[in-house]
């Protein structure tokens, strides 16, 4: 009697594991004899070679920022790219944009890329032939990075605007910008987009350049990378969100905090936003509510470190999520970002 139709396919994907030491088994004992040595040797590895595994998780920290649009290049003057139009291969060419920012590009004419992320720029050249072509089918691929930065401050030798042509890692960021190691309590900071926070405790310069987690981290363009000693972090505050000027700033204690927010991120009114102080001291993070309706005396006081977070106008609750990777890794995340990481 023939078995059922779902039967042979069940035996026939089970006798694809086969172990030629054991030849004799049965397609079952087969697939549990494959799959028990792999456990094992799971095992064997994580006891004997401890680094491999950690090796593996390497994107650990990349896999749980959330921003939109963090990971987009924002193409501009210099940059070239490849266009191709699917069945018109006569389109396919390479292009650079100008310094002000523009291309020619047959039939679609003259367009302004810079701006641009690949995707968007694709839609637009689309768009535009789409006049001439029934529903054109575009992609750009950038060829040559000529905008990639990240902006670097603190106690550094070198301070400044960092260009580069291809990935930027932070132990290519530190050949640049001088030794960052000889500060007592040397501390980096990562910010990125207007609601992550990525803290790096780095003080043990050995231990540090070894950490994958750090030594491994890829940096993004437009990221502003901090780097802050015992003696300076004492003094600062972060301020992030929905502001003009994002960054890091000298806090007086007993200073009024609505007023530094103003004077510090160009932010004319805080009526109508919600104001959060991150405290990321303690392993899962604090988060403290700010009431710009009340005096300081009522409120929380700041503590150096400490991040405020202003939201968009009438943006509602405001999400916080922060998580310790490792005893010197921290990431933080309020607003859209943390949004995302609660939605997975």
């Amino acid at each position: 009697m023939n078995e059922i139709g779902i039967g042979n396919d069940l035996n026939a994907s089970l006798t694809q594991v086969y172990c030629p030491a054991h030849p004799g088994l049965r397609p079952v004992q087969d697939f549990t004899y494959a799959a028990l040595t792999i456990i094992i040797a799971s095992l064997l590895v994580a006891y004997f070679c401890p680094g491999a595994l950690a090796d593996a998780n390497d994107g650990g920290i990349e896999s749980i920022i959330y921003e939109d649009g963090a990971n987009n290049y924002i193409i501009g003057p210099g940059d070239r790219f490849k266009l191709n139009v699917y069945e018109n291969g006569e389109l396919a060419d390479e292009y650079r944009v100008g310094p002000d920012g523009k291309v020619a590009i047959p039939m679609a004419g003259v367009i302004t890329a810079s701006g641009h992320s690949r995707e968007s720029l694709a839609a637009h050249i689309a768009d535009r032939l789409g006049r001439f072509i029934s529903r054109p089918m575009v992609t750009v691929l950038i060829t040559e990075y000529n905008n990639n930065f990240v902006n670097v401050f603190g106690d550094t030798s070198h301070p400044g605007q960092y260009s580069f042509q291809g990935e930027i890692g932070m132990l290519s960021l530190i050949s640049r910008v001088g030794d960052v190691f000889s500060c007592e309590g040397i501390r980096c900071d990562v910010i990125r987009g207007p609601g992550t926070l990525v803290r790096f405790d780095i003080a043990d310069r050995s231990g540090d350049l070894q950490n994958s987690g750090f030594s491994k981290f890829k940096l993004h363009c437009g990221d502003s990378v901090y780097f802050t000693s015992k003696k300076t972090s004492g003094d600062f505050v972060y301020i992030m969100g929905s502001v003009r000027s994002p960054g890091m700033f000298k806090y007086t204690s007993g200073e009024n905090i609505s007023s530094f927010i103003k004077r510090s991120a160009g932010v004319a009114d805080l009526s109508g936003h919600c104001v959060k102080i991150l405290r990321l001291s303690s392993s899962k993070g604090e988060q403290l509510e700010y009431d710009v309706l009340k005096p300081d005396s009522k409120n929380p006081k700041l503590n150096p470190g400490d991040v405020i977070y202003v939201s968009e106008k009438n943006e509602g609750k405001v999400r916080f999520h922060s998580e310790k990777l490792s005893p010197g890794v921290i990431v933080a995340m309020v607003g859209a970002a943390a949004y995302k990481k609660a939605r997975e």
